[in-house]
């Protein structure tokens, strides 16, 4: 908001702002200074010339930029934007994101799982995922994999959503299945991308208004990393947010690691700093094989990015370390 220039007004009294000085005055007296009544008084601090005077202008002047563009609005942009007189300011609107599961497996955390059953994680954990990145969240939960009820679920979720997610949705029959239930909204495409974990993955622009449609995982730990890898940066972007990507850092590594040859790894750590050197330090979690072990990724603060090409990081070696969201 940039300040219309305009002639100021005669400075106000510290004491009682939006006061006027009385004529021929030059500075204002606290009430907490001076000691007697309202006849007279005694002051036994020295008083300045302009002392204890609020000026039009000390705080912004006029044709001032008040609050710069991506910036959050909270509480005290809210009291400045007032304080120039500005009620309506343009704003990036939270983008309003679905997540739906598919899995004829799944089962809602009230119920108790029977046999070849389990609970629907991914509904819960991308829901939690999206709105710490900053949208406005609908939770829609299991959905049945019946091409019909599918496709009137999604089309619904078109209308209120500028984002859709789909958990479950890739590898395999079942993926061919889903594509086919939605192929009148749009085109998916379910490729391999060349990141792990989390290969396997879709895309497509679905509905009139060509909705952005993410086909995730049923592991939820490949699930969240493509959500945090693929998702996150474009609910960022819809905010105004200039730096869209995580924090990332160079880190020295205190074991050696393992990554997958033609794919960039995301690997779940650990991200410490020596006391004496200040230097980042960072240590993986989990090993070979435990891609689908979800405890892993809820001890981790970061994600270690390795290159297509690196297969082997030997301890001491260092890496870039992009940070995750910060607990408590």
């Amino acid at each position: 908001a940039r300040l219309p220039s305009r002639s100021p007004p005669r400075p106000t009294v510290g004491a009682d702002p939006g006061a006027r000085l009385r004529t021929g005055a030059d500075a204002g007296l606290p009430v907490y200074f001076p000691e007697g009544g309202r006849a007279r008084l005694k002051v036994y601090e020295p008083v300045r010339t302009g002392d204890y005077v609020r000026r039009i202008g000390d705080d912004v002047q006029p044709g001032d930029i008040a609050v710069r563009a991506g910036t959050i609005i909270g509480a005290a942009q809210v009291g400045l934007l007032a304080a120039v007189g500005r009620d309506k300011v343009l704003v990036h609107p939270r983008p309003r994101l679905s997540v739906i599961s598919i899995g004829g497996e799944l089962v809602d955390i009230d119920r108790t799982p029977g046999p070849g059953q389990v609970y629907d994680v991914n509904s819960y954990a991308l829901a939690a995922a999206a709105r710490d990145a900053g949208a406005d969240v609908n939770r829609v939960g299991i959905v049945s994999a019946d091409p019909g009820r599918l496709r009137d679920v999604v089309e619904g979720q078109l209308v209120r959503s500028e984002v859709v997610v789909i958990a479950g949705a890739v590898g395999g029959w079942a993926s061919e299945q889903i594509r086919e239930a939605l192929a009148g909204l749009g085109e998916l495409e379910v490729a391999r991308v060349a990141m792990h974990p989390g290969s396997v993955q879709g895309f497509g622009r679905l509905g009139r208004d060509e909705v952005p449609t993410f086909l995730l995982p049923s592991n939820p730990v490949g699930a969240l990393v493509v959500f945090e890898v693929m998702v996150r940066p474009l609910i960022r972007i819809a905010l105004g947010r200039r730096h869209p990507m995580r924090r990332v850092v160079r880190a020295r590594t205190i074991m050696p690691i393992a990554s997958m040859q033609g794919r960039r790894g995301y690997l779940r750590a650990q991200l410490m700093r020596d006391e004496q050197t200040s230097e980042y330090l960072v240590q993986p979690l989990g090993g070979n094989g435990s891609s689908h072990l979800l405890s892993t990724l809820a001890e981790a603060n970061s994600l270690i990015v390795l290159d297509p090409d690196v297969t082997e990081v030997r301890t001491g070696d260092e890496v870039q370390v992009a940070f995750l969201a910060q607990r408590g």
